[in-house]
C-alpha cells in the first residue's frame, strides 16, 4: 500500500509574525501609555483610544516606518500584491478590561490588518483567535475529530496566538478574528491598525479602480 501521497495546500491564508526589537518598542511605550482611552460600555467589544490615527503622529514615526516595512514585505512575498506603497488608514489602542471580550469580526475597507502586543505586565491575558472562513467551519461540528494535539493545520477551525510582548501580527483584513474574555484582573492592551495601498485599490483597465 502506498504511504506517501502528494498534498496540495489549497487557498491557505498566510499569517505573518514578527518580533519587534526591544530598543524600538521601548521608545514608544511611554507615548502609548499616555493615550487617552474612551471608557465606553460596549458589549463584546471593549474600549479603544480616543485617537484612532495614532501612527500618523510624528512621535510614532519610527514605529510607523518599521511596521509598514514589514507589511510591504508580507504583501509582496506572501500575498502577491503588486502595489508600490502602503499607508495606515487607522490605528488605535484596543483595550479589554477584566471580563471584556471582542466578538468575531473582520476589518472592511482595508487590505492588511495587524496587532502589536506591547504590554509586559499581563502576559496571561486573552489570546487573539483567528477563525476559518469557509463552509468547513459550519459543518465540522457534525464530524468526529481527533484531539487537538493529534490534529493538523487542515482540520482546525480556529487558531490562537497567545499574548507575548513585542509580537507583531499581520493578516489579510478579511480574516475573521476575536478575543476571548479577559479573565485576569488587569487590562489587556494592544495596538491595532489597518493598512491600505497609498494610491488606492483596484485596476483602471478593469474599471474597478478606487483612488485615494
Amino acid at each position: 500500500m502506498k504511504t506517501q501521497h502528494p498534498i496540495i495546500s489549497l487557498f491557505p491564508t498566510p499569517l505573518y509574525i514578527d518580533y519587534l526589537p526591544e530598543d524600538l518598542l521601548k521608545d514608544h511605550i511611554s507615548f502609548l501609555n499616555q493615550e487617552e482611552i474612551l471608557h465606553l460600555k460596549r458589549d463584546n467589544y471593549g474600549e479603544c483610544s480616543k485617537n484612532t490615527y495614532l501612527l500618523h503622529q510624528d512621535h510614532y514615526k519610527n514605529l510607523n516606518s518599521y511596521i509598514l516595512q514589514q507589511a510591504t514585505y508580507y504583501a509582496e512575498n506572501y500575498l502577491s500584491y503588486n502595489y508600490i506603497n502602503y499607508k495606515f488608514s487607522q490605528s488605535w489602542i484596543s483595550v479589554k478590561n477584566p471580563e471584556q471580550s471582542h466578538n468575531q469580526h473582520h476589518h472592511p475597507h482595508s487590505l492588511i490588518s495587524g496587532v502589536l502586543f506591547y504590554e509586559k505586565n499581563n502576559t496571561e491575558t486573552s489570546s487573539i483567535t483567528f477563525h476559518r472562513n469557509d463552509k468547513y467551519s459550519e459543518t465540522i461540528t457534525s464530524h468526529k475529530t481527533k484531539p487537538d494535539n493529534l490534529r493538523n493545520d487542515f482540520s482546525f477551525t480556529s487558531y490562537d496566538i497567545y499574548y507575548k510582548p513585542n509580537t507583531l501580527i499581520l493578516f489579510p483584513s478579511f480574516l475573521q478574528h476575536s478575543v476571548s474574555k479577559n479573565t485576569t484582573p488587569l487590562s489587556r492592551k494592544s495596538l491595532a491598525f489597518n493598512i491600505v495601498p497609498k494610491d488606492g485599490f483596484g485596476k483602471k483597465d478593469n474599471l474597478c479602480e478606487l483612488k485615494f
